[in-house]
């Protein structure tokens, strides 16, 4: 662990020393108390993530980006460092853009931007595995004008944690995000993995609208077959709404429930408040709490979050 840290270390002073090189650090922790009747005295300090990161300009229309993503391993003791990101993109033109290396998936992007609460909890296809945030591969994105773009990706589709694994089988997937209107953003995804059958496959279909101090969206999704296992198809809707207060303080809500036909059945609520202490400092008190049909699966937590970015 001491090495990689090292490693990163090093790494930050070569970019810092390159004019053109912007280096980037955020941080996820917390503090937790598990109120679930079992676990009533559960209590610990977390730090959930460590993203370490830089990007430049290699050209006017080149652009690359590097980051490390240290996160704590099953075991909860000891840290890990992966390669989230190391990938190239060129503006071809206005219009049309083009990256390919080890970067951030189309999957989940409407979603996760909009939600904007990254470091509380995941959104909802990343948070049950619906999808990778990250995988390597290349990456097209098409905009037909200034409210409609189409994007297009061909990936390993084993996500930035696992390389390419030996049967081949890829990840093609496609995209379309549409404003019709002013502060409304719609977008629907399809994906397929696999070669030959059971193939896993995602259609999803998300909204979002801002108006004022008010944000507020949805996303409905549903995968087959997951993991290529044939029958498991499972289903996530996801509602989430924010609203921006007085000396920067934020209230936020989210309810996703998931369903299956092999695994338990869960809802999920999340309420909250934030406050952006300065810049590049948030803080968050929330209670989230899942009910299953299987009652053993139930839990109650009241977090305290911090992002740290610099």
């Amino acid at each position: 662990m001491k090495k990689i840290f090292t490693l990163i270390t090093l790494l930050s002073f070569s970019f810092v020393s390159y004019s053109q090189v912007s280096p980037n650090v955020k941080i996820f922790t917390n503090y937790h108390y598990d109120a679930t009747d079992d676990n009533s005295d559960s209590r610990s300090f977390e730090l959930k993530r460590a993203y370490f990161g830089a990007k430049t300009k290699l050209s006017d229309d080149i652009s690359a980006e590097v980051t490390f993503d240290v996160g704590n391993n099953t075991g909860g003791t000891a840290y890990t460092a992966f390669l989230k990101k190391a990938y190239m993109k060129w503006q071809v033109n206005d219009d049309f853009k083009l990256s390919m290396g080890m970067q951030s998936t189309t999957q989940f992007n409407l979603l996760e931007k909009n939600w904007g609460f990254r470091y509380i909890m995941k959104s909802a296809q990343d948070q049950y595995k619906f999808g990778s945030s990250a995988d390597l591969g290349l990456v097209a994105v098409y905009s037909l004008g200034s409210n409609i773009s189409i994007d297009a990706s061909f990936m390993n589709g084993e996500g930035y944690k696992n390389v390419q694994d030996a049967d081949g089988y890829m990840k093609s997937s496609v995209g379309v995000t549409f404003s019709p209107v002013d502060n409304l953003t719609l977008r629907g995804y399809s994906d397929r993995e696999g070669a030959t059958g059971p193939n896993s496959s995602t259609m999803s279909i998300g909204m979002h609208y801002k108006t004022g101090c008010l944000g507020f969206g949805y996303e409905k999704s549903d995968k087959d077959n997951y993991n290529n296992v044939a029958g498991d198809n499972r289903s996530v809707s996801s509602f989430y709404g924010s609203c921006s207060m007085e000396n920067d303080f934020t209230l936020l809500a989210r309810r996703d429930n998931l369903e299956g036909d092999i695994n338990t059945n869960s809802q999920m609520t999340l309420i909250g408040i934030q406050k952006t202490l300065t810049k590049g400092l948030k803080a968050a008190l929330n209670y989230q709490h899942v009910d299953s049909d299987d009652d053993s699966d139930d839990s109650e937590f009241v977090y305290l979050n911090l992002e740290i970015k610099f």
